[in-house]
């Protein structure tokens, strides 16, 4: 058992250092769901070792995806939803705060229309984070205290105790 769970582990490292390799290879051949899953694993990867522009490109192939072939991708909208958080918080880390603030309205406004309220918080407080970090500091206390009131409807603790902190930040 324990070579199996070896073999299992080195199988999975293996594959993950291949994982735009894939999405290139499956987005170019148009292998839509499986581009879309390599393509949102490569930019993950990317994103967690600071490869900030190899994590945007593969985001935004990711969309593209979702531009070309809505039909085929219309089950995966929360996909839609973590690729718009997940290439606006690159935008963020490396300045980019206007790209950052679309992407981060699209996916309050994806968050709204899927009825995900954590992500509505979520996507709430991240814009009042760009506008923070733009000293926009009304504009960021609007957001957190929005994200606030949301949190305290939908009893999500983590969130609110996220919010009350942003607003004593500002």
């Amino acid at each position: 058992q324990y070579k199996l769970l070896k073999e299992w582990k080195l199988a999975k490292e293996t594959i993950e250092e291949h994982y735009g390799i894939l999405a290139e290879h499956f987005y170019k051949g148009n292998v839509t769901l499986k581009a879309l899953f390599y393509l949102t694993k490569a930019g993950d990867k990317a994103k967690k070792t600071y490869a900030n522009h190899d994590a945007i490109s593969y985001y935004t192939k990711s969309l593209e995806l979702f531009e070309k072939a809505p039909d085929e991708l219309e089950n995966h909208y929360n996909s839609l939803v973590e690729i718009y958080q997940n290439r606006g918080k690159v935008m963020e880390l490396i300045g980019k705060y206007k790209d950052a603030q679309d992407d981060y309205k699209l996916y309050l406004n994806l968050s709204k229309k899927l009825g995900d309220q954590i992500m509505e918080v979520k996507a709430t407080e991240a814009l009042g984070i760009i506008h923070r970090l733009q000293s926009r500091y009304d504009r960021s206390l609007a957001y957190f205290c929005k994200a606030k009131q949301l949190a305290e409807e939908e009893k999500l603790s983590l969130e609110l105790a996220s919010n009350l902190n942003n607003i004593g930040v500002v």
